[in-house]
């Protein structure tokens, strides 16, 4: 729904009374309106811009609206959606802008009407050449509150369970050689994520870094930095990290290189008083082509041991990635992922090598997904909101493959969440657990029938393992849709669904046949 606009209460993190989502947005406006001064200084370099209007009607009769087994009512649910689409690409600056708002009206149940926004956006940019630089980025999605509560794969139902997150980074920077043989980074970076029903996700980070490294050496580099971060829960309590280390790395081949740093953290997450701890890390880098990365990180932290692997192969049609990490949530990533993907990241990652350029990349992504009827936006796998810095460890595998005709992802993750601060409350305080484990599985087959016609199958499930007294669930769902063009910038979709829930407190099936007609302007 449409949200009032709610006063923030005062605090040393708040600064004046501003409302509590009103704020982030004034800032990214603030970190957006950079743009035109920057365009302005490069009027005369060559640079691309994209905008792309779109429409979409939907209706989906369901037989389960209350997704209640004891109480099963079929509805008609029609969705209307307007988006945008803007890409920029320059010299200077680069940003792309996927903004979307849907308003869903049910035939019965219509007190579950509501509005409902979507946004992904990004923006890089040069504001003072040589100088001074910007990395922003914002985001309006749909998640899920407690990994304990009534799960659900449409949006469209009304749910207590679900609530709209928006999100917000902007990170200036001042990059400047010292001679011919350093450089030296001086970067601030706010975060800052409210949801629109509840506190529980809501968070302000402010992060503060200076490093001072090596530059131009052929073998040998070295690095010396020195990180503040403050994270403050509206929800939880106010910490703070302090890290200052001395790095160095070697370069054994034009692909092969090895790092390795030692310091000192001081931090009041895991306790109130202040922890001091000796903090180390090794590290292996091999880069053996543009197509082919792989990453090892150990490292001795503040909370104990950490890791970082991935490794990711692109191939002409096809891209895989493995990875695994153990290390904190905080801030404005208070929404605690199993994984980071969407269908739209899936895809983007694997058509890296047919397509290098970012900005014709998405638009290439955003056809493709179309030509099958899967929304950019749909979850690959999902997670929950906390109100404290959280210790993750997490696994992820995802395959994608594009043939001529047919198409193939699969992603499948296992997380491990749990509460730092042994004083705190649970890091899903609606389940009352101090560890979440969810693992799970998405499958997508895709095959076009006609140069304009193509169908899909989807398969997934999601799984929340028991913690203690507090009973798990699982989420399945099989999805098939149909989808054609019609005419120049048209298109249509007819679809089905299977849902089905276990849960020891909500259980509910769900069947459901809907038809989208959208257009792009």
């Amino acid at each position: 729904m449409i949200d009032p606009v709610i006063a923030a209460r005062p605090g040393p993190s708040h600064g004046r009374w501003l409302p509590l989502h009103a704020r982030p947005w004034a800032l990214f406006m603030a970190g957006v309106c950079v743009g035109p001064a920057v365009l302005a200084q490069e009027a005369g370099a060559a640079r691309s811009t994209t905008l792309v209007p779109s429409l979409s009607i939907s209706e989906t009769y369901t037989d389960n609206a209350l997704l209640r087994d004891d109480d099963k009512r079929g509805d008609l649910v029609t969705q209307l959606t307007a988006g945008l689409s803007l890409g920029h690409r320059s010299a200077r600056l680069t940003g792309s802008l996927d903004y979307s708002v849907s308003g869903s009206a049910h035939a019965r149940e219509t007190k579950a009407n509501e509005v409902t926004q979507g946004l992904r956006a990004q923006l890089r940019g040069e504001l003072v050449s040589n100088w001074l630089y910007i990395d922003s980025s914002a985001s309006i999605s749909q998640q899920t509150i407690s990994a304990f509560g009534l799960q659900t794969t449409d949006t469209a139902f009304d749910s207590s369970n679900r609530t709209e997150v928006r999100s917000l980074n902007l990170s200036p920077y001042l990059l400047r050689p010292l001679g011919t043989w350093g450089q030296i980074e001086a970067r601030l970076q706010h975060g800052r994520q409210s949801a629109a029903s509840t506190t529980l996700g809501d968070s302000t980070s402010n992060t503060g870094s200076l490093v001072v490294s090596s530059q131009g050496a052929p073998r040998l580099g070295w690095s010396v930095s020195a990180v503040r971060q403050r994270v403050d829960y509206e929800s939880g309590r106010q910490s703070t990290t302090d890290a200052l280390s001395v790095g160095t790395s070697y370069r054994v081949g034009a692909d092969l290189r090895l790092n390795g740093s030692i310091g000192r953290d001081k931090s009041d997450i895991v306790s109130v008083a202040d922890t001091h701890s000796t903090t180390w890390a090794l590290g292996v880098q091999w880069l053996p082509s543009e197509r082919t990365q792989f990453v090892l990180q150990r490292e001795q932290r503040y909370f104990g041991d950490g890791h970082r692997l991935v490794y990711t192969q692109r191939l002409s049609r096809a891209s895989w990635s493995l990875s695994s990490s153990r290390d904190v949530s905080t801030g404005g990533t208070s929404f605690v992922p199993t994984s980071t993907s969407t269908m739209f990241a899936l895809l983007f990652a694997s058509l890296a090598a047919e397509q290098p350029d970012p900005l014709q990349r998405a638009i290439l992504v955003l056809q493709r997904l179309a030509a099958l009827g899967i929304s950019p936006n749909a979850e690959v796998t999902f997670g929950f909101l906390n109100s404290q810095v959280t210790l993750v460890s997490r696994q992820d595998a995802s395959f994608a493959w594009q043939g001529v005709r047919t198409s193939f992802s699969a992603a499948a993750y296992r997380s491990d969440s749990r509460r730092l601060d042994e004083g705190a409350q649970a890091i899903d305080p609606l389940g009352g657990a101090t560890r979440v484990r969810q693992h799970g599985y998405s499958l997508t087959l895709g095959h076009k029938l006609t140069p304009v016609t193509g169908i899909s199958l989807t398969l997934s499930d999601q799984r929340t393992a028991d913690a203690g007294t507090t009973r798990g669930n699982d989420l399945r769902s099989l999805l098939l849709n149909w989808t054609t063009q019609l005419g120049r910038e048209g298109r249509l979709s007819l679809g089905a669904r299977r849902v089905e829930f276990d849960s020891l407190t909500n259980p509910y099936t769900e069947n459901a046949v809907f038809a989208t007609y959208g257009v792009r302007f």
